[in-house]
């Protein structure tokens, strides 16, 4: 788990760059959000099992620039990076949504591609 990113809009720019090739899960949430807490364990646990992604946790109230600059309207919300683009996005706790797309790699995306 890659930590928090509490700074401008540059630094997580900086972060995707930073992950090459790699897919790069960013979780958007808040301390006071309930569907944010029941969702992190799982999202914690999703390191683990896929070493080859890099996971970001965003606190939309440490981070409120980054967020605006995501277009993060409600939390969680989670958005899937490739190459230093935006692949997917969704907003709701959805476990079995988050592990598909993890476990797919940079072919899960291609056909989404069009519709984000």
């Amino acid at each position: 788990l890659k930590g928090d990113i509490e700074s401008l809009p540059t630094e997580f720019q900086a972060e995707l760059s930073n992950a090459g090739s790699k897919l790069i899960v960013v979780d958007f949430s808040a301390t006071w959000c309930g569907p944010c807490k029941m969702i992190k364990p799982f999202f914690h646990s999703m390191v683990e099992k896929y070493p080859d992604v890099v996971f970001i946790e965003i606190d939309v109230d440490d981070a409120q620039d980054v967020a605006s600059h995501c277009d993060v309207k409600c939390m969680p919300t989670f958005q899937f990076y490739k190459n230093n683009e935006k692949v997917f996005a969704f907003r709701f706790p959805a476990k079995h949504v988050l592990s598909v797309f993890c476990r797919g790699g940079p072919n899960a995306f291609s056909p989404l591609k069009d519709l984000i």
